[in-house]
């Protein structure tokens, strides 16, 4: 796949998609684009209609919408959640963990992808 695109749900804070667009990684935010406030749903579905990788705190939510995207095949490229560990107060500590976690997967034998969950390493 190679590079890693990526889209802020909005409990991430926006200030985390410019620096991280500072640092040569194609990531916008939900703020950015004037989606806020759509259901989990949609913003999945938005990502998926861009090519983008989900970047999320909502666990749980996200994880069901998965299942059920999974269930009605239809395609999306992933959600990475973030945890507590990455408060919004502190942007640049969640942007040197996406940049550590674009590299690892940009790579094109990795198999991140279609349906795929993971969790942001700190």
């Amino acid at each position: 796949m190679g590079v890693r695109r990526l889209l802020l749900d909005e409990g991430i804070h926006p200030r985390v998609a410019e620096l991280a667009w500072a640092e040569g990684m194609d990531v916008v935010s939900v703020h950015d684009l004037r989606r806020r406030g759509l259901s989990d749903y949609e913003q999945l579905r938005l990502a998926a209609g861009e090519d983008r990788v989900l970047v999320t705190r909502n666990r749980g939510d996200y994880l069901y919408w998965t299942g059920e995207f999974y269930r009605s095949n239809m395609d999306h490229c992933g959600v990475l959640l973030v945890g507590e560990g990455f408060p919004n107060d502190q942007p640049e500590r969640m942007v040197r963990a996406l940049k550590r976690w674009h590299y690892a997967h940009s790579q094109e034998d990795d198999a991140f992808g279609r349906y795929h969950v993971e969790f942001l390493s700190r």
